[in-house]
């Protein structure tokens, strides 16, 4: 995994639990790295990891979104976009409809999210930005 700037990395196990991905440094408030500006590989926060195991799942954000989650509530959160959003005809439209009726007022923040999971069988990939 590889992590540039202070949006959020998880994954779910089996089991259904979120293990967050740690940031190996603290980022000053507000200091945001993207790929279209000057950074340095130390900038980066990488860890390696196995491949996604049956029943297990990666959700990748941008703080646009990280920073409004209560990550107590991780698990609960990525049980709802793997068992409501991802099941609803047209995933990637109805997740984009659930970025644009994000509920924290006056966040004007951009919006980025994927889950990529792989069931018992197969792999998929829901993924929607604002």
């Amino acid at each position: 995994m590889a992590q540039l700037g202070d949006g959020l990395i998880a994954r779910r196990g089996a089991d259904g639990r979120c293990v967050r991905h740690r940031v190996a440094r603290d980022l000053d408030f507000n200091r945001t790295h993207a790929l279209g500006t000057p950074h340095a590989l130390s900038d980066w926060s990488l860890e390696l990891t196995a491949a996604l195991a049956p029943g297990e799942a990666l959700l990748m954000a941008t703080d646009g979104v990280s920073e409004d989650l209560d990550l107590r509530q991780l698990d609960a959160f990525a049980r709802w976009l793997l068992e409501d959003v991802a099941r609803r005809p047209a995933p990637a439209a109805a997740l984009a409809r659930e970025l644009r009726a994000w509920p924290v007022p006056h966040h004007r923040d951009d919006k980025t999210l994927l889950v990529t999971w792989r069931p018992a069988a197969g792999a998929h990939l829901l993924q929607g930005a604002v």
